[in-house]
């Protein structure tokens, strides 16, 4: 039997994605909890959130889980930024290596609108609310061998505006390869190193590969529409 090619694996996984991402584009608006989408990393928004392949430790959770298989210490990680209109994103997250096989993590999301001012009919204000959404998350990576870890998400997501609510379940499954050096050098003829913390490095010549997808899970209902979790494949 003959193996295919790495070259021939990577035009696949690229040409599988942009048919994934042409089909979520069909579906925009149609999907609930967009928060979720949101980055939860500073270095993963510094590069646009094209972070899921080198995300490693608690700041891997928003991207991969699987990256959180490499921790070896307690970590905690805060964040917030605020988006247009007064809008705050807010995100909290503890990790440490279990007494067994593998890290767990545990995190909060949370998104709030601030004030929003409420209208009549007849466009007199009549005074405000507030929406505001959040999940809990529980996080569980375990590293397979020097070049194989995954990792999974367990996601409590609800939404709240005025006196609606919706919850749901969702689930997060990330691979991550880290080719054999052999494998790739005949297609990186250069190699360029990045630093991480903990003295760790990735090089093009050690190129991580990885499967990621977010948000599996049940739909939300509020009020009497359900609407799915948005299904997010990197």
């Amino acid at each position: 039997m003959s193996k295919i090619s790495l070259k021939t694996r990577i035009f696949l996984i690229l040409f599988s994605g942009h048919f994934f991402l042409y089909s979520q584009c069909r579906s925009a608006g149609t999907t609930a909890a967009n928060f979720l989408k949101l980055g939860t990393s500073s270095r993963g928004l510094a590069m646009a959130n094209a972070y899921s392949a080198t995300a490693r430790g608690i700041e891997a959770i928003g991207y991969n889980p699987s990256g959180l298989g490499v921790l070896k210490r307690k970590e905690l990680y805060l964040i917030n930024y605020q988006l247009i209109n007064g809008v705050n994103f807010y995100y909290v997250g503890y990790a440490f290596p279990s007494k067994f096989k593998g890290n767990i993590a545990m995190s909060l999301l949370y998104l709030s609108s601030g004030e929003i001012p409420s209208y009549d009919r007849n466009n007199t204000r009549i005074g405000s609310f507030s929406v505001y959404d959040w999940a809990l998350i529980l996080s569980y990576s375990y590293k397979l061998s020097n070049t194989l870890r995954m990792g999974v998400n367990i996601k409590n997501i609800s939404q709240n505006i005025l006196d609606k609510t919706g919850s749901a379940i969702g689930i997060d499954v990330g691979i991550t390869y880290l080719s054999r050096k052999e494998s790739l050098e005949s297609y990186f003829s250069k190699r360029i190193d990045f630093k991480f913390h903990e003295g760790e490095f990735v090089s093009f010549s050690e190129f991580p590969l990885c499967v990621s997808i977010q948000n599996i899970g049940s739909k939300i209902q509020i009020g009497e529409e359900e609407f799915p979790l948005p299904l997010i494949l990197k």
